[in-house]
């Protein structure tokens, strides 16, 4: 059964609201339809996802939270994809990092009802970053030797771990960021942070990682990433926080896990460049610079070069530390301002333009994680 637990606006008063069966048929695409949904980790010891919803317009409001099963670290996790959707929108993956757990929901066709259906364990420490491609689900742990974790996902979203998908990092303690597939599934890749490192995985049609493949970043703290529909992979570089040297790189990514710069770390001269979206029509990158309060926008060439667009695409206030982000598929970015404890919408122009919409939600500080349908 679905479970929402909403909140009324000036009361503390709580109504647990349950669907007495699993609605019929499927979501549409995410992002599809009239209205939808943004979700965010708690990261709480008692973690749970909280739920807003999101009207046609883009506005938001908060109403309610559903506990993952797992527990959180009470701590910003500093990585992308803690929170992920099925590209149907017909599930949600979240990581519990303090109890090294993957939680899955299925989502209710409005997108407002999580339902728990199963939790299991990251076969690592720490899990922070979560990527899918079709039914296999990764994980990526942090802590110890570090670690990327397959899963095959069956079709109501219970999970299995995945024969021979263990793969290490380059080195413990390696800081890394995030995991993610490219387009065709073919590639698994991973940012680390403390050693500059990316490290590629070439993936077999059985889901399986292959072996490790190290690239050195252009640039300092490879952090936050995404692909374009070319699978260029545009990655943020953080710089270690030095005032104004933020930047974003690109490279080519061969299905033999095969890494190649094309636009070498074009500064946007904002602090603490981190988090990464890309438009779905490949054409612009939005980029949140923790540090400075604010995203940057990019424009993406045919064959992924970098421009920057923008140094100052849309302001989300000083002390705001804006972290994850997503595009909710109707024309609208969702960003994390973590340091106020709410998510900050912005509409999307047919330039790349941003312009802000709605603020909502009362996070905890240790928030992590967005993912929009």
């Amino acid at each position: 059964m679905f479970r929402t637990l909403l909140r009324h606006a000036g009361s503390a008063l709580l109504a647990l609201t349950m669907a007495s069966t699993l609605l019929g048929g499927t979501a549409g695409a995410a992002g599809s339809g009239g209205g939808g949904a943004v979700y965010v980790e708690t990261n709480t010891g008692a973690n749970a996802i909280v739920v807003f919803n999101r009207a046609t317009d883009g506005t938001l409001t908060e109403v309610g939270a559903v506990p993952t099963g797992g527990a959180g670290t009470n701590a910003a996790l500093g990585s992308q994809g803690a929170v992920i959707l099925s590209a149907d929108g017909d599930h949600l993956y979240a990581v519990n990092a303090g109890s090294n757990e993957i939680s899955s929901f299925a989502v209710s066709p409005d997108g407002l009802g999580l339902e728990l259906v199963d939790l299991q364990s990251s076969r690592g420490l720490m899990p922070i970053s979560l990527t899918l491609h079709g039914d296999v689900l990764y994980v990526l742990n942090a802590l110890g030797l570090g670690n990327i974790v397959g899963f095959r996902v069956a079709d109501d979203g219970t999970l299995t771990s995945l024969s021979g998908s263990k793969r290490k990092l380059s080195a413990p303690l390696s800081n890394p960021a995030q995991v993610q597939f490219n387009p065709s599934g073919t590639v698994l890749m991973v940012t680390e942070k403390g050693t500059r490192l990316i490290d590629t995985f070439p993936v077999d049609e059985n889901g399986v990682a292959g072996p490790l493949t190290t690239t050195r970043s252009s640039g300092l703290e490879p952090f936050g990433f995404a692909f374009d529909p070319a699978g260029n992979a545009i990655v943020s570089e953080a710089f270690a926080g030095a005032p104004g040297r933020s930047a974003v790189s690109s490279y080519a990514v061969g299905d033999a896990a095969e890494v190649k710069v094309v636009s070498a770390s074009v500064p946007n001269r904002q602090t603490a460049a981190c988090w990464v979206v890309i438009t779905a029509d490949g054409r612009f990158a939005f980029v949140s610079n923790t540090g400075s309060g604010n995203v940057s926008s990019y424009a993406i060439a045919d064959g992924g070069q970098l421009s920057l667009d923008e140094a100052v695409s849309a302001k989300t206030g000083k002390g705001s530390a804006p972290t994850d982000m997503d595009l909710d598929g109707a024309g609208h970015l969702y960003v994390l301002a973590s340091g106020f404890g709410m998510v900050r919408g912005f509409a999307v122009g047919s330039g790349g333009e941003l312009s802000a919409i709605t603020k909502a939600g009362a996070l905890p500080p240790s928030a992590t994680g967005l993912a929009a349908r």
